[in-house]
C-alpha cells in the first residue's frame, strides 16, 4: 500500500490535481489514506496525460 501523500509528493500534483485524478480514475482510498500500487501507477499515467496536454 502506498500513501496518498506520497504519491502526491512523487508526481509533482497540488491536493487539487490528486482530487482530480482520483475522482476521474474512480480510486477510492482505504481508512489510512492508502491505495494500491497498481493505483498508484495509473495516476503516474494519468500526470503525464494531465501535464502533456494541460487542460
Amino acid at each position: 500500500m502506498v500513501s496518498l501523500q506520497d504519491v502526491q509528493k512523487q508526481n509533482h500534483l497540488t491536493l487539487e490535481e490528486l482530487g482530480k485524478a482520483m475522482f476521474s480514475l474512480w480510486i477510492n482510498p482505504n481508512g489510512d489514506y492508502e491505495i494500491t500500487s497498481k493505483e498508484s501507477k495509473r495516476i503516474a499515467d494519468w500526470t503525464e496525460g494531465y501535464r502533456e496536454f494541460d487542460f
